[in-house]
């Protein structure tokens, strides 16, 4: 069995879970239709000439992959090394870390079928602009993936239990969501609030793909685009250090 063939059935097992799926694929493209029936998608002084949905759909995907990859990814893989899951894989002739690694994948290609969905409907319902290099937002989907997944598996490393696990999850992502212009945009929190932010991964991600999504410089996101690698490392070292492959006998 090799990887792909893992990946699929990760997938595969991955659609059989309805809500989870719901929040992973459907939940993003249901509040941008909600904020397009709200605000519309009419040009704005304070988006500097762009609509609501025009802005929405690059910080949307901060929403996505904080939702999936800081919270969702880092309880399944405590609930698999609970039940014993990832022990069994170290039993058999493929790396164990190729099984996390298709279980993590799977989350960011169906993390990926949301974005491409709300990216559509922004389209064609709303007209939605785009004035970037289709290839260095495709880059900049991959290192925003990259960075929150790290993030999860952290909080996975560091989790005894898939209980912990959601604990920690919510209490780093949920501010990750809605604290760094995902929900609501940056323009409209006070100063204060966005200096807190810019702690934040997530802060640098929605703010690197905005950039990216109206063609900016790359000079205008090249720091939030460091900050998300330096954050990728740290958190991939730090996984690589403390990850568990079995869970507490206690």
């Amino acid at each position: 069995m090799n990887y792909l063939r893992v990946l699929y059935i990760k997938i595969i097992l991955f659609m059989r879970e309805y809500v989870t799926v719901f929040f992973t694929v459907l939940f993003c493209p249901l509040m941008l239709f909600i904020f397009g029936s709200v605000y519309g998608n009419e040009p704005s002084n304070m988006f500097e000439g762009l609509g609501t949905i025009d802005i929405s759909i690059p910080a949307f995907t901060g929403l996505i992959f904080c939702g999936n990859g800081v919270i969702s990814f880092p309880i399944a893989v405590a609930t698999s090394r609970e039940q014993g899951e990832l022990r069994r894989y170290k039993m058999t002739p493929m790396s164990p870390i190729v099984y996390l690694l298709a279980e993590m994948n799977a989350y960011m290609v169906l993390s990926g079928v949301g974005v491409l969905i709300m990216v559509v409907m922004g389209w064609m319902i709303y007209d939605a602009k785009y004035f970037g290099n289709i290839i260095v937002t495709i880059l900049g989907i991959l290192l925003s993936e990259f960075t929150l997944f790290s993030c999860g598996m952290f909080v996975a490393s560091i989790s005894k239990n898939s209980k912990m696990a959601q604990a920690l999850g919510m209490l780093i992502g949920f501010p990750m969501m809605f604290l760094s212009g995902a929900t609501m945009p940056i323009e409209t929190m006070p100063d204060k609030l966005v200096n807190f932010a810019k702690i934040l991964p997530s802060y640098h991600q929605v703010k690197m793909m905005r950039s990216m999504w109206v063609g900016e410089q790359f000079t205008d996101y090249f720091e939030n685009m460091i900050y998300l690698m330096v954050i990728c490392i740290i958190c991939s070292i730090i996984t690589i250090k403390l990850f568990k492959w079995e869970g507490s006998k206690s």
